[in-house]
């Protein structure tokens, strides 16, 4: 897996542009273990949080300042003004508001095609 993870850290470290990362825990832990300094060996320690962005912003120095961001989870048949009832037979899901992201504007951020992201 490290292996693999070498050339993605390339090009994450040189972007200068906003990158998302999705994937299995294991890679995530690894990568978030790099970001934070921890050593590989233990990465597999690392605790990954559910609906949660991990944000990891570089420095000037050369190091990484990584945050959390929790998403918002709603219960089934609960709701608000803003977010759709969640359909009959789902669990509830969850929906990502403007508030779980303080300081971002998202006006200026934009649509991911409009940042260089491809549409899923």
């Amino acid at each position: 897996v490290l292996k693999r993870l070498e050339s993605v850290l390339v090009d994450v470290e040189m972007s200068t542009r906003p990158v998302l990362i999705v994937s299995h825990i294991t890679v995530l832990q690894l990568l978030v273990a790099y970001f934070r300094g921890t050593p590989v060996e233990e990465a597999w320690k690392v605790s990954i949080p559910q609906n949660t962005v991990l944000e990891v912003t570089p420095t000037s120095g050369g190091s990484f300042v990584y945050k959390e961001h929790a998403l918002t989870v709603r219960d089934e048949g609960k709701t608000d003004s803003k977010t759709p009832k969640t359909p009959k037979g789902k669990r509830g899901s969850w929906f990502p508001t403007v508030e779980d992201f303080p300081g971002v504007d998202m006006a200026a951020a934009g649509t991911p095609s409009a940042q260089g992201l491809p549409a899923l």
